[in-house]
């Protein structure tokens, strides 16, 4: 229970960022929640993005507002898809009287079916909207096979 506690602690959690691993990503969220087994769509992402299937395969639509193409990362590593952005350190940090725009960095990790081939991902950039575009395999189509 301490160490649930202190993974998810929000002061230790950049912290605990920086070690994670590929394989860390399958376990990332066990903590954050009461039941083990809830559905992919409750658990709750730290960061605006819209995942979903289109007749084309796989969309990824990030809020990315204020940022330029070059500051962002994306990455793919066998079936791992990575998107992150580091935010550079201020010189002098405002006072601020209404803090409502989040200027942060992120990490965004997932993992990816065969079921689409993240060898053709395709990346577009407009009105701070970052879109992924991730093909169904062409390997995953049904096949029918035949019975010797």
């Amino acid at each position: 229970m301490v160490m649930t506690t202190l993974f998810n602690h929000p002061d230790w959690q950049p912290a605990f960022n920086d070690f994670l691993t590929e394989a860390d990503l399958l376990f990332r969220n066990s903590f954050k929640s009461n039941s083990a087994f809830d559905s992919v769509l409750k658990s709750k992402i730290n960061y605006p993005v819209d995942i979903s299937e289109t007749d084309k395969g796989l969309l990824f639509e990030i809020a990315v507002v204020g940022l330029e193409k070059k500051d962002i990362s994306v990455k793919t590593e066998g079936s791992i898809l990575r998107v992150s952005y580091t935010k550079p350190e201020e010189e002098e940090k405002p006072i601020y009287v209404h803090k409502g725009i989040s200027r942060r960095s992120f990490d965004l990790s997932f993992k990816i079916s065969a079921r689409y081939d993240l060898k053709k991902i395709e990346a577009q950039m407009s009105k701070g909207l970052l879109s992924l575009e991730v093909p169904f395999s062409s390997e995953a189509e049904p096949k029918e096979v035949k019975i010797n």
